[in-house]
């Protein structure tokens, strides 16, 4: 009984895992609507718990079970956003999540904030016709 209590916790924390991992990429927009199975969290997911090390689209399909192209996809997508590097044909996370995001907070603010000088320019150039 013990047992399947321990297993069940176990499950229950990586199903919580899996679904703050879901949130994030929402909210980063990583995550596309075909990507209807979260094959991009998992391959994600497989980077992170990579660590640094340098992983082939090839050893991603092997280990996860995904179609090499979709790993390829994934891969691809997550390298344009920065969050991974891709080198000599490999890939490695090229910052952790909590500076991912930190990335992306000041670059939005910075676009916050020409979007608001943009407005006040506006405003000021109507007024004056």
């Amino acid at each position: 009984m013990f047992l399947f209590a321990v297993h069940t916790r176990t499950e229950e924390i990586e199903d919580e895992k899996k679904k703050k991992l879901a949130r994030l990429c929402e909210l980063l927009g990583l995550r596309s609507e075909r990507d209807t199975e979260g094959t991009v969290l998992r391959v994600l997911e497989f980077m992170i718990v990579s660590g640094p090390g340098h992983v082939s689209a090839t050893s991603l399909s092997r280990e996860s079970g995904l179609n090499r192209i979709t790993c390829l996809h994934h891969l691809k997508r997550l390298s344009i956003s920065g969050l991974v590097a891709r080198q000599h044909g490999t890939y490695s996370m090229s910052v952790d999540l909590d500076q991912y995001v930190e990335i992306r907070m000041q670059k939005m603010m910075e676009e916050f904030k020409a979007m608001k000088r943009l407005a006040r320019e506006i405003e000021t150039q109507m007024e004056n016709e």
